[in-house]
Parts: C-alpha cells; sequence; structure tokens
C-alpha cells in the first residue's frame, strides 16, 4: 500500500491519468478537487459499468477536502473500494487566510498518508506548486507522466 503523488503538465494529463487509473482499478473513490469527474469527457474511453463503479466526491471547498478525507476510511470498508483517487487539490475555495490554509492541507495531507498505510491513494499535484511540496514531504513515491498515454502503477515494478 502507498501514498503516490504524480504529477504532469499540462494538469488535465495528471487529472485524466487519475481517472483513467480509477477505472483500471475498480470499484474506486474519486476526490474530486480539480472538477475533472465529468462523465462525457471520457465516454466511450471508459465505459458506463466502469463509471458506475467510481464513487465520485465532488469538492470544492478546502474546508470539506479534510472531512471527507476523515471519513474516506469508512467509505472504504463501505464499499470495499480498491482504490482512492485524488486530484489535483490548488484551486480549492478558501478563506484567503494564509495559516488556516496551510493547517488544512498538511492535515490532509497527514490523513493521505495513513489511508496510504492500508490502502493504494494516487494524488494528482501540480509541479512547481505548493501542493508539490506537501507530496515531497509525504508522498512515498512522486511519478511524473508525459503525455496521455503513460499509465502507471501504485506498486515498484
Amino acid at each position: 500500500m502507498a501514498l503516490v503523488g504524480l504529477t504532469a503538465t499540462p494538469l488535465s494529463v495528471v487529472n485524466f491519468q487519475l481517472i483513467r487509473y480509477a477505472s483500471e482499478h475498480l470499484p474506486a473513490i474519486l476526490v474530486d478537487c480539480a472538477n475533472a469527474a465529468c462523465p462525457h469527457r471520457y465516454y466511450p474511453m471508459i465505459n458506463l459499468s466502469a463509471m458506475q463503479q467510481i464513487y465520485v466526491f465532488e469538492l470544492e471547498l478546502l474546508h470539506k477536502f479534510r472531512d471527507v478525507l476523515k471519513r474516506v476510511p469508512l467509505y472504504i470498508r463501505n464499499l470495499k473500494v480498491k482504490s482512492i483517487i485524488v486530484t489535483t487539490s490548488d484551486r480549492l475555495i478558501n478563506y484567503h487566510d494564509e495559516k488556516e490554509n496551510n493547517d488544512i492541507y498538511t492535515h490532509c495531507w497527514v490523513l493521505m498518508k495513513k489511508i496510504g498505510q492500508t490502502n493504494d491513494i494516487v494524488v494528482g499535484v501540480a509541479p512547481h506548486s505548493h501542493q508539490y511540496n506537501y507530496a515531497v514531504r509525504f508522498c512515498d513515491r512522486l511519478e511524473t507522466v508525459y503525455g496521455t498515454h503513460r499509465s502507471f502503477s501504485t506498486r515498484d515494478d
């Protein structure tokens, strides 16, 4: 089990790869901080039966990000998911209090690290962002994706 950070430029590539990863590791929980889980964008590449096994939590608020992560272990048990995916979280709405934001993001990364001890969790990270610094600190491994066709694994194969 691992917490894996996935990075790419542009961010649409990393979020695309995260959705693709979710569709290949079903059932999955997708914590969608980047508004990337539009099913029309991925059909027919990801078939409808796969989409129905991806449980999406759409987020726009930084505080809800932490609240959802606190409950993810319960959802893992109840839904018997194989993987947890978190799209890039740089644009969540917040109260523009840098200390508070930093505290909440740190707590989110601590929660993701804890989840990664028992389950695979893959997190999208923008290169050269504030989140990248958290990823370096908390992830078991960071991977860079070039283009849209390279796949990745949560294991060190």
